[in-house]
């Protein structure tokens, strides 16, 4: 029996949302990947400054790659798993895939630390879904954003399992 393939609902405005929570939390996370990984920070403000100039020419200028790649990504995890969508795309799905997305891209530019930060603020908005529903798990989290600095998120978890890691938890959360 062939696969059924599910057709996307169109999630732009979703889209900059996401994208535009993700420009605005940079900054934090940029500090909280330091703190975490036990980056010397007293090159703060010009590290940070080359972060976001990184991140916003790359974004600016490949903007529509960038969400066709997202909606191509999450099309196939949507096929793969055949879990038709029910009216739009859950929030998870576009966080995570809008932020690997960015990352691989930015990482193949030569941005790699700003790739990491990128990961570093998909984990802060996935945690925050998880608030939403009395969940915490500060230990994931760090452990998390270790493994972003290693490089070995994919390796370590699959290539969609911290996705399914942080939605498990939210819909079992949700469910009790």
């Amino acid at each position: 029996m062939a696969k059924q393939s599910h057709i996307l609902p169109t999630y732009n405005q979703d889209y900059n949302i996401i994208l535009k929570a993700i420009i605005e939390r940079l900054p934090i996370a940029y500090c909280k990947w330091s703190v975490i990984n036990n980056i010397d920070a007293s090159n703060y403000t010009a590290i940070l400054d080359s972060t976001l100039k990184g991140f916003n020419k790359y974004t600016l200028e490949h903007s529509e790659y960038i969400y066709a790649e997202t909606k191509e990504k999450i099309t196939d995890y949507i096929n793969t798993f055949e879990v038709a969508p029910k009216g739009s795309i859950d929030e998870f799905k576009l966080i995570f895939f809008l932020s690997t997305t960015l990352a691989e891209n930015l990482e193949s530019k030569g941005l790699k630390v700003v790739a990491e930060v990128v990961l570093t603020t998909m984990i802060w908005l996935l945690d925050v879904r998880l608030e939403s529903v009395k969940i915490r798990r500060n230990t994931l989290t760090e452990q998390i954003i270790k493994m972003i600095h290693r490089n070995s998120v994919a390796k370590e978890t699959g290539e969609v399992g911290l996705y399914l890691i942080y939605k498990c938890l939210y819909n079992s959360a949700k469910d009790n």
